[in-house]
């Protein structure tokens, strides 16, 4: 037997009626800020290599499938350039 997301959904909210789990654990999860955590991996990125260049940090975020803060799917320079601007900020 496989678990896939309905299953496991309809096994929760039996959990939940029986009184053996929590019933928030059916409650949706609060909103993350993308933002912050976009931040957080650019400057995780070019913590680790400090000496790549804003283009390739773009297509490494590309290459993992990172949306850009505005949602779209294709990095560039400028984008990874105000992301690092702000963690310095943050700093």
């Amino acid at each position: 037997m496989t678990w896939t997301v309905e299953r496991l959904r309809r096994a929760v909210r039996r959990l939940a009626a029986e009184g053996i789990v929590e019933a928030s654990l059916l409650d949706r999860a609060p909103p993350q800020g993308g933002t912050d955590r976009l931040i957080r991996l650019v400057a995780g990125i070019k913590t680790a290599s400090p000496d790549c260049a804003l283009q390739q940090i773009a297509s490494q975020l590309e290459a993992m499938r990172e949306r850009t803060p505005r949602g779209g799917t294709r990095w560039h320079r400028s984008s990874v350039q105000q992301l690092l601007a702000k963690a310095e900020r943050l700093d």
